[in-house]
């Protein structure tokens, strides 16, 4: 695996990747409490000042517990949580994390001029090009989740052809084509029917179930800029999310 250097923008990132490795590797020889802050910027190679903003953000999702004069301990609670709804994770983890062996295919791939949804989503203006991609997602060849995502094709300088986007997600294509990652994202939730989501898609799918959870999102990068508008279809049969909350007022 080629490692890249880790510049500023991602230090939090690799933070927070050590510490969830850190936790799992106490967890699974049932070592409750973490090291002091001093000993794990130590470990990782960072000050505490960079430090402390990572185990707030991860104490405010419950994963650890800070206790006043006694130190941070992993909350066993919150990691038998197997996907958080409020984790950006790509759909083949998510699909393995619920039990089951990932797979897709790309159903379609448009470029097209943006509708005004699309461009108002988008910060961009309406008739600007967009590519438009629909990726089936199957559990045991079964399917799961349908994925509908709009990106601008200005972002790109340099556009992928048919056969990167069928053997990659748009995140991982607009990090590689377009030097933009997406750093955070905005979710709507809400229950569809099946018969609502093929007239929303104007075909149908392999989808069993009768009505899907549907997250509609929009990624943002790390300068709050749109990257890429996303719908996607959940059979929750297969696929069930998990949430692990914490009373802030304490």
């Amino acid at each position: 695996m080629t490692m890249l250097p880790i510049d500023r923008n991602t230090i939090s990132d690799a933070i927070r990747r050590q510490l969830l490795d850190l936790i799992a590797e106490q967890y699974e020889e049932g070592i409750y409490k973490l090291p002091t802050e001093q000993q794990m910027a130590d470990r990782f190679g960072v000050s505490r000042n960079t430090l402390r903003p990572v185990l707030s953000q991860m104490a405010g999702e419950g994963i650890i517990l800070r206790r006043h004069g006694q130190g941070t301990f992993i909350n066993p609670e919150a990691l038998a949580v197997c996907v958080n709804l409020q984790e950006m994770i790509d759909f083949s983890m998510l699909i393995e994390r619920c039990g089951h062996s990932p797979s897709h295919d790309i159903y379609s791939l448009d470029e097209m001029p943006a509708g005004e949804a699309v461009a108002e989503k988008l910060h961009i203006a309406a008739g600007d090009p967009v590519f438009r991609m629909e990726y089936w997602l199957y559990a045991d060849g079964i399917m799961a989740i349908v994925a509908e995502g709009w990106c601008s094709r200005n972002l790109f300088y340099e556009i992928p052809d048919r056969d990167i986007w069928e053997k990659n997600y748009a995140f991982e294509i607009l990090e590689k084509y377009a030097g933009r990652k997406a750093h955070s994202d905005r979710v709507r939730v809400e229950a569809m029917t099946i018969e609502k989501l093929h007239k929303t898609l104007g075909h149908k799918t392999k989808l069993r179930c009768q009505s899907v959870l549907l997250l509609d999102s929009i990624a943002f990068d790390r300068q709050s800029e749109p990257l890429v508008w996303g719908r996607a279809y959940f059979d929750t049969n297969l696929i069930h999310f998990d949430l692990f909350r914490v009373d802030h007022g304490e």
